[in-house]
């Protein structure tokens, strides 16, 4: 298959899970809207499974906040809007039960979080840790592109170049800085990620104000898109993954435009 790496299927479960809580969200026929939540247990276990922690907290995330943009323009809340997150959780539960290793990763998250917070801080780390390898090595990666863009700040180091920057580092964990924010930055300077994330911020923005007035269609691409957004300041962007992530954005934006012009 397409996916080289397990954490690149991970992106893939993360965002067809957020899908199919925006269609559970949206459906208004009893039978869809179980198939729906039917479809993001299975996809969520198998998140859990796969042990992508990064798509896995953007998955959470996302889910918790999901009822604040899908109960806009309609008033009052209804329960309903937090049965996906709901899903998640048990899903979550079911896998600590069912097996150790699960268990695991969720102590190896906090265990990270509590490394780089405290390297932040310049408090002394105990005997044994390494600031470098908390979240499998990404912090140090992290560090490392910030300086490869303060290097060029203005140009950057161009399209996907940073391996050879990595590859000039002594103890590069790495080819590449496992956020796309960073990789932007690096790679295309200030300039070229201001445009970018301004993009994005934008977008989410206009989606945010007409969420009352959007088809459930575009919704549910924007809240899968907003998955993959969470999930990629932890991870790559590959061109089998992004390519999911500029789906989903022209699905919105196009979705959006379409219901704006069929406004009376």
């Amino acid at each position: 298959g397409p996916f080289s790496q397990f954490n690149h299927f991970g992106y893939y479960l993360a965002v067809t899970a957020a899908v199919f809580a925006g269609l559970y969200l949206t459906e208004r026929t009893a039978r869809l809207r179980a198939t729906a939540l039917a479809g993001l247990a299975v996809q969520s276990l198998l998140l859990v499974w796969n042990d992508t922690t990064g798509s896995l907290l953007a998955l959470t995330f996302v889910l918790v906040l999901a009822p604040l943009f899908f109960r806009r323009g309609e008033g009052g809340a209804r329960a309903a809007l937090f049965a996906p997150a709901g899903v998640l959780a048990c899903m979550w539960l079911v896998s600590l039960l069912a097996t150790p290793r699960v268990l695991g990763s969720v102590g190896g998250i906090f265990s990270g979080f509590g490394t780089v917070l405290a390297d932040l801080a310049g408090r002394e780390l105990p005997a044994g840790v390494s600031a470098g390898s908390a979240g499998s090595g990404r912090w140090k990666l992290w560090q490392q592109a910030w300086s490869f863009f303060l290097e060029r700040p203005l140009l950057g180091w161009g399209p996907d170049n940073l391996a050879l920057r990595y590859a000039m580092e002594v103890s590069a964990p790495g080819s590449r800085p496992h956020n796309e924010y960073l990789q932007v930055l690096a790679t295309m300077g200030l300039p070229g990620a201001a445009l970018y994330l301004g993009q994005l911020a934008g977008l989410a923005a206009c989606l945010w104000r007409r969420a009352g007035a959007l088809p459930g269609a575009v919704k549910a691409a924007a809240l899968a898109a907003a998955t993959y957004a969470v999930s990629a300041l932890f991870g790559n962007s590959m061109p089998y993954t992004y390519s999911f992530f500029a789906l989903l954005l022209g699905l919105a934006a196009g979705g959006m435009q379409l219901a704006e012009e069929a406004r009376p």
